[in-house]
């Protein structure tokens, strides 16, 4: 449903974008290889934005909904949280 790839940098690293909805996560198994971890950030940011955009994810920026980026390591190094998306959709 969400596939992304990352571009750029010929080395990758793994990134796990884990969507995390309240009393569930829907884990990423296969990761996506990004050049750094801003652009794993930013494709996590499209994923809100596209979960919002489908009515999945009301725009509630309470709701403590979020995509957790995890590395290779299985540690989380990164979060994009809704509210960050609703207020950069509001500006």
């Amino acid at each position: 449903m969400y596939r992304l790839r990352c571009s750029g940098g010929t080395k990758a690293t793994r990134f796990y974008l884990h969507i995390h909805d309240r009393n569930r996560t829907l884990r990423d198994r296969d990761g996506v290889g990004c050049a750094d971890l801003s652009v794993a950030r930013r494709l996590a940011f499209e994923i809100v934005e596209e979960l919002i955009g489908d009515g999945a994810w009301p725009p509630n920026s309470n709701s403590g909904r979020h995509v957790a980026i995890e590395d290779s390591k299985g540690q989380v190094v990164a979060r994009v949280m809704l509210w960050e998306v609703v207020e950069h959709i509001r500006r």
